[in-house]
């Protein structure tokens, strides 16, 4: 269930549906129920190991409010929010695993909004500050079902993934390329800009981005702004665009990459006609990855 990691709301609704589907844990997601969260050292420790566990390898999502059966979502299990609130979990998260982990979200939802029915959903990032220490001085991986101590040599290697770069896609702008006529039969130029976040504790020097359009309206017109080095390639039923990059990226900068100019009509309802079709995929390549993104032509419009 990775793809949990991707939304950035919960509603009462997801946690059901993952009951009644009978949703199993993985190495991505965890159910816990309303007694892992008790003010002991020893239910203290837990949450440290489980959640720094997440963290330590490729991120996750830990549930509490939620009974497992044979590792199966099985039945709803309340927390009391006047006792455990969100403020005490971020506390103990906080205070009890070294180094903070960045980004951790906890979000919290609530039965026909009682606090006194209430369900934490713990969203835990990949971290490029891993290591994470728990509060017995221990580092945990995750594996399977559970949270395991690790390796000497799986520690040092997680230190040395802080030197790792990590690019993602963040977004693009659009923008309207201003022309000396106004006649309404005329064309107008747009410029696409795509932009690129550096999100590791690295400098990336090397990376490059390929742009793919397909299944566009024959009447729309494609063309690369002079400040971005471009090759244009013709593919199966459509072009494909190389940009490359010779700046650097910091780390947490975020840059416009690449940018596409499209032409298409300057009359509203023609133009609208022009990109109702039309695929725009983008592979962004740097030194220890790659990241995707995909829009429909109308999306870079709206």
């Amino acid at each position: 269930m990775k793809i949990l990691l991707d939304k950035n709301e919960f509603l009462f609704d997801d946690i059901i549906s993952l009951i009644n589907n009978q949703i199993e844990e993985s190495v991505y997601l965890e159910f816990k129920s309303s007694d892992s969260l008790e003010k002991s050292d020893r239910k203290k420790k837990d949450i440290s190991k489980d959640i720094s566990s997440f963290a330590n390898s490729d991120g996750g999502i830990i549930i509490y409010g939620i009974k497992e059966d044979n590792h199966k979502a099985s039945e709803l299990s309340f927390i009391d929010g006047n006792i455990f609130t969100k403020e005490w979990l971020e506390q103990i998260i906080q205070s009890s695993i070294k180094r903070p982990i960045p980004d951790l979200q906890i979000f919290p939802i609530r039965e026909d909004n009682r606090i006194d029915r209430s369900i934490y959903v713990v969203k835990i990032p990949e971290s490029y500050d891993s290591p994470h220490m728990c509060i017995d001085n221990r580092f945990y991986k995750r594996n399977n079902f559970q949270s395991f101590p690790m390796e000497e040599y799986e520690i040092r290697r997680l230190f040395n993934k802080s030197l790792k770069t990590k690019l993602i896609f963040d977004g693009f702008s659009t923008g309207v390329k201003k022309k000396e006529s106004f006649d309404p039969r005329d064309k107008q130029d747009y410029v696409i800009s795509f932009l690129v976040q550096n999100i590791s504790n690295a400098i990336e020097k090397d990376y490059k981005i390929n742009i793919s359009i397909t299944d566009f309206d024959e009447s729309i017109k494609f063309f690369m702004p002079r400040e971005y080095p471009s090759t244009f390639f013709p593919i199966n039923n459509g072009i494909q665009i190389s940009v490359s990059n010779t700046s650097p990226i910091f780390q947490g900068e975020v840059i416009s990459a690449a940018a596409l100019g499209i032409t298409v009509s300057s009359n509203q309802q023609t133009m609208i006609e022009q990109i109702t079709n039309g695929i725009v995929e983008l592979k962004l390549f740097f030194s220890n990855g790659i990241d995707e993104v995909k829009y429909n032509l109308s999306d870079l419009f709206s």
